[in-house]
């Protein structure tokens, strides 16, 4: 049977644009569906500093130098998930690689998008409403 894995290209992005810490879990099922468990270790420790840092960061820090050195950090860190899941791949014989459905990482990410404008839209009707009294 093939193992199925996550394209390095998508966990790179995924890793940039929404967060590093959900690229460092598809890294991580990849490398613990290749029995590559020091590098799972690996990539979920590093996004424990991480969350810590940038997520309680981003809430208490709402200046503009913070959301330059977030976008950066986020881009090195994508760049070395891809290269280092890249590694992993080619370490393992690609033919018994087959790749990662993208639709079911979509309907989870669109899911989560919309709970949080339901959210979002809820907290604004609160706002509206209590403001104009």
């Amino acid at each position: 049977t093939k193992t199925k894995v996550w394209n390095p290209l998508i966990i790179g992005i995924v890793a940039f644009i929404p967060d590093y810490t959900i690229g460092a879990v598809l890294a991580a099922i990849n490398a613990h569906r290749l029995k590559e468990t020091g590098k799972r270790n690996l990539y979920l420790l590093v996004s424990l500093p991480y969350m810590l840092v940038f997520w309680l960061g981003a809430i208490f820090t709402m200046e503009a130098w913070f959301a330059a050195l977030s976008f950066l950090v986020r881009a090195g860190l994508g760049y070395w998930l891809y290269t280092d899941a890249k590694k992993i791949l080619e370490k393992h014989a690609p033919e018994n690689l087959e790749d990662e459905k993208l639709g079911r990482l979509l309907i989870i990410g669109a899911g989560f998008v919309g709970v949080t404008l339901l959210c979002y839209f809820v907290f604004m009707i609160l706002m509206f409403t209590f403001n104009s009294q």
